[in-house]
């Protein structure tokens, strides 16, 4: 295998090196080598990140935020976050440039409507909103953005939150009010047809979203929720939509121009290319004034693409697989990596619908093959792959294994069974995978799809993974044709329970585990239906139903325990968000890489002076 991972290094940078000799051909330059400090928030390299990403000593801040909480406040009082005195950021410097660019894979979707598709689609709008709490980039503790104060009230079925006063919606169109806050909810949540992520919980985990006053209102939930608060941040999307423009425009007046309250306004659009935002006309409460007057989100398909336009200085950063951002420090670019090791990579294996009754299950499909048929199959198409080999050639050694799918031994329900069986269990054999297909009842393996063109934000290396673990399996007697699809052709699937047969690779952030299962593995509330069951179900029913930090442990390993055994699909790695920079013209850019986003914060890169 390694002499294709080779090959394919080669055949990866071929079009690149042709880009960039037409780039110099025509009159570009290179940027001169550079060292950034390490204060600065760009780091030097990936090996350096993989120590922080394999330990993931998250701090007791981010054990209360990122990840799922600490047990359970007994009174109101100490489930309220205390935010401390907020210290105005520094006043812009002169950039060296107006406009500051950056490169970017295409979103999911490009619209300035937030409930029409994943969070990720966010990206391309954050610059110009805000939520009701932010994230800090270093730790991940939830801290104050649009709320100044948040409470859950001891029986976890309500929270109180406190909404900052005087602030401007851009275009003078108002201020900031608890009306905009039920505006947003009714939006995001009931109003049929939504596909954003957590519409199930602003439609039904949140019954109403009461008034007390301008600047004060209570969210007051069907269940017990400690994890309220991660969907009110940035990790969220809930971002804040002005009633007013709702009122006198409507959804036609935001697909022309979204406005929202954040440090830049929208300035245009043009389909397929990019988006342009501009510094908004005042001093804005948070970020009185960014550091650039104007910043433009321009989307590349190619990699090879966005290097060349960061390498001759028409992008000032980049997102880049990690083969791309050695090439680009090479290059004397920095790299600027998420605060926090955020994001999973694996493969779905789709149509595990068991629960009893489901009409959507197809029991044909070898690995769906009820009881322990399907589960050795599964368990082959994880002995079958190099998990070390991937981290190696593809992600540079920048990534830590993840067991199973959305757990960490820094999150509560960690089982330190799982590290002493893995080797056994899921390790790479293909000799041991052959045999378990063979017990199968497959010894010459089967015929299955793949869905393995699409990219994500954070790991646009999402193709390179789907093809090598097509050979893996290939290898063991599995036939796996890729069929090419856009990820916003690929999302309608399995939200649909339309997944039979196909793998995908995929990737997501850390989040709470309670919603992480949710979202993949709930019945009804769930989003991508990568491995249902009934125990599996009525043990997250219950989970959303306690607030006792015991019981809540108690069934997060339960649910870990039977995704581990049954191997429910493909987890790989987990890795950090890391992006390229231009060291002559960004001084630094932190983001925890936890956020709806990904890559959040853009509004406060600083610039380095003129």
């Amino acid at each position: 295998m390694n002499h294709w991972f080779k090959k394919r290094r080669l055949l990866l940078f071929t079009p690149l090196f042709l880009i960039l000799a037409l780039v110099v051909a025509c009159g570009g330059t290179a940027a001169e080598p550079a060292t950034v400090p390490q204060e600065s928030g760009a780091t030097e390299a990936a090996p350096a990140a993989e120590s922080q990403s394999a330990t993931e000593a998250a701090p007791a801040a981010e054990s209360q935020s990122a990840t799922e909480p600490a047990p359970a406040p007994v009174s109101a009082a100490t489930a309220m976050p205390q935010p401390t005195a907020e210290a105005p950021p520094a006043m812009a410097v002169e950039a060296k440039v107006d406009r500051l660019r950056i490169a970017f894979t295409p979103p999911p979707a490009e619209t300035n409507l937030p409930w029409t598709g994943a969070r990720s689609l966010l990206t391309q709008l954050s610059p110009m909103i805000e939520t009701l709490l932010d994230i800090d980039p270093e730790t991940g503790a939830y801290i104050p953005m649009l709320a100044t104060r948040w409470e859950m009230a001891s029986d976890g079925k309500s929270w109180t939150v406190d909404l900052r006063e005087d602030v401007a919606f851009h275009f003078d169109t108002g201020t900031f009010s608890a009306e905009d806050v039920v505006h947003t909810r009714s939006i995001l949540g009931p109003q049929e047809g939504n596909l954003n992520t957590f519409r199930n919980v602003w439609a039904n985990t949140v019954e109403t979203v009461d008034v007390v006053d301008d600047h004060r209102v209570v969210f007051s939930l069907s269940k017990p929720d400690p994890n309220l608060d991660f969907f009110l941040s940035l990790s969220g999307d809930l971002a804040m939509l002005s009633k007013v423009q709702w009122d006198q425009e409507g959804q036609e007046g935001m697909e022309e121009r979204l406005i929202g309250t954040g440090p830049y306004q929208y300035l245009e659009r043009e389909v397929g290319q990019s988006i342009v935002y501009e510094r908004v006309p005042y001093e804005h409460w948070r970020v009185p004034t960014p550091d650039f007057r104007e910043m433009e989100q321009v989307f590349a398909p190619e990699s090879a693409t966005r290097l060349a336009m960061l390498l001759t200085k028409e992008a000032h950063m980049a997102e880049l697989p990690r083969d791309l951002l050695a090439q680009a420090q090479s290059e004397g670019m920095a790299i600027s990596q998420s605060g926090l090791g955020a994001i999973l990579t694996f493969m779905v294996l789709g149509g595990q619908y068991y629960t009893a009754g489901d009409e959507a299950y197809d029991p044909s499909v070898p690995y769906s093959a009820p009881g322990e048929e399907g589960r050795l199959i599964r368990q082959a198409m994880n002995k079958a792959i190099d998990r070390d080999e991937i981290n190696e050639f593809i992600f540079r050694e920048g990534g830590s294994p993840m067991l199973v799918h959305g757990y960490h031994p820094s999150l509560p329900g960690w089982n330190p069974e799982w590290e002493t069986r893995w080797d056994d269990e899921y390790g790479y054999d293909p000799e041991a995978a052959r045999e378990l297909l063979a017990q199968a009842g497959y010894p010459d393996g089967f015929d299955m799809k793949m869905f393995g063109a699409h990219t994500l934000p954070g790991v646009p290396e999402l193709p390179d993974i789907a093809e090598a673990v097509s050979i893996y399996w290939t290898e063991i007697g599995i036939d796996v044709e890729i069929v090419s699809l856009e990820f916003s052709a690929v999302r309608p699937l399995y939200r649909t329970k339309q997944f039979q047969g196909h793998a995908a690779p995929f990737r997501t952030v850390r989040r709470p585990i309670q919603e992480q299962v949710r979202i993949f593995n709930a019945t009804e509330a769930g989003v991508v239906h990568q491995y249902e069951s009934d125990s599996l179900q009525a043990n997250w029913e219950k989970l959303t139903e306690t607030l006792d930090a015991a019981e809540r442990d108690r069934l997060i390993r339960a649910i870990g325990d039977e995704k581990f055994d049954n191997f429910e699909g493909v987890p790989l790695l987990w890795i950090f968000f890391q992006l390229a920079i231009d060291p002559d013209v960004i001084a630094e850019y932190k983001f925890p890489g936890t956020a709806a986003s990904n890559f959040s914060h853009l509004e406060t890169i600083k610039a380095v002076p003129q």
